[in-house]
């Protein structure tokens, strides 16, 4: 985390650690203590608030949106699939989704009041919730690009002449690139361009370079491998917020740990894709496509709905960690799986699939079972 840790700090933390053993109340204390740097960090860098544009939703009011008849809406669903409204409407409503993580912590840490641990909780917690959300935001970004607005590329490398053909496509709506977003793999590959002296030294000396013409260049591991998108300027899509980041005390300790509960309430939808622009690599193989959806437990049995595709190659194998060290193979996309588990707890339930290539995805969510 990037919070200045000053002995007034480290004194408050130390002291609220060791109430949060006392009783529920300090737990509480302790969870809105952690609250704030969390929060902190993930907007330190997330991308979708550059994406999209945020919207807070007041009580009761649903995320309806006016948009063009003429073209589609996107979003993603409960499910956290992609969904799309046809041609004909001028209004659509996006579906918010509760993303949240599950930190927990061993007792003696807040007995000994091990604030570095604590920070790296923190740390986790703040990194499991922004990658799924930019997640989400790039996955609808790409999903919701016309067949029109996407420039291929025979190999498996990013052209100067793929980048500006896309640029162009926007200028010839009239429009200019605001944001390049693309892997740091796909950023290697400007490095042997022929680029102008200026461009050319700060990369040089920086490493990186922060804009390509009016572009701001946007790094992000979430991006697929064999894609680039570019937005323009104009507004793309709204992110509906419901609820904002929520950091609750898990009034229970199992197995000698304890934690919190940290999630926020969000949507993400497409209501401008006839100006979104993508750079296709079709030499580039991408790992598989994976996601846990739907994680519930009656008593000791968790159930979860496991989905993995993969376009390039097929798979090789899928199969559910339950967290006990036990697993489930042959999975099928879509499905329910269940797991009886022989003791009360928390447990991470990961999914694992492996294309035929021999790349690897995985997904996972926390689970907490009950002996009833």
């Amino acid at each position: 985390m990037q919070t200045t840790m000053s002995q007034e700090y480290m004194a408050k933390m130390a002291a609220l650690m060791a109430q949060a053993l006392e009783s529920p109340e300090g737990m509480r204390a302790l969870a809105a203590a952690i609250a704030a740097p969390i929060e902190q960090e993930i907007a330190r860098k997330e991308i979708s608030s550059l994406l999209l544009t945020q919207h807070t939703l007041p009580k009761g009011e649903r995320p309806l949106y006016q948009k063009k008849p003429r073209v589609k809406a996107y979003w993603i669903s409960t499910e956290g699939e992609i969904r799309e409204q046809q041609i004909g409407q001028d209004e659509v409503e996006f579906t918010t989704n509760r993303i949240h993580s599950n930190p927990m912590v061993d007792v003696q840490v807040l007995k000994h009041g091990n604030i570095g641990t604590l920070m790296d909780i923190q740390q986790a917690a703040a990194d499991e919730i922004r990658k799924e959300i930019d997640k989400r935001t790039i996955s609808v970004v790409s999903a919701a690009v016309p067949s029109a607005n996407v420039i291929t590329v025979a190999g498996s490398v990013l052209t100067e002449g793929a980048l500006n053909e896309a640029i162009s496509l926007l200028e010839d709506l009239e429009l200019s690139a605001k944001y390049i977003l693309m892997r740091g793999r796909r950023f290697n590959d400007l490095r042997d361009w022929d680029l102008d002296p200026q461009t050319q030294n700060e990369l040089r000396t920086k490493g990186v370079i922060k804009n390509y013409g009016t572009g701001g260049i946007l790094l992000t591991a979430s991006a697929a491998l064999n894609e680039v998108l570019i937005l323009p300027e104009d507004e793309v899509g709204k992110m509906p917020i419901r609820e904002t980041l929520k950091t609750e005390a898990i009034d229970r300790k199992e197995r000698f740990k304890t934690g919190w509960l940290v999630w926020s309430e969000l949507g993400q939808g497409i209501l401008r894709p006839d100006i979104l622009v993508k750079i296709k690599l079709l030499g580039v193989n991408n790992p598989p496509t994976v996601s846990l959806a739907n994680p519930s437990a009656v008593n000791l049995v968790a159930t979860v709905v496991p989905t993995a595709t993969d376009g390039d190659n097929g798979l090789a194998q899928v199969l559910v960690l339950w967290g006990d060290g036990e697993s489930t193979s042959g999975i099928i996309s879509g499905q329910d799986y269940t797991h009886t588990y022989a003791l009360a707890g928390t447990y991470r339930i990961t999914l694992v699939a492996t294309d035929t290539s021999g790349q690897t995805a995985t997904a996972s969510k926390t689970i907490t079972v009950t002996a009833g």
